[in-house]
């Protein structure tokens, strides 16, 4: 397990798994896409 910060100006985006701009990424909503952390690493068949 790592951890980076985004560059100045961006904030992680949950949903995509990137840094994006500060005005794409609704921090409210980040918890709805909290789930998708648990698809990492599936392969699907």
């Amino acid at each position: 397990m790592g951890s980076f910060l985004c560059p100045n100006g961006t904030l992680f985006n949950q949903e995509y798994f990137v840094c994006d701009w500060w005005y794409n990424v609704d921090c409210n909503e980040a918890i709805s896409s909290y789930g998708l952390n648990a698809r990492i690493g599936v392969v699907e068949e």
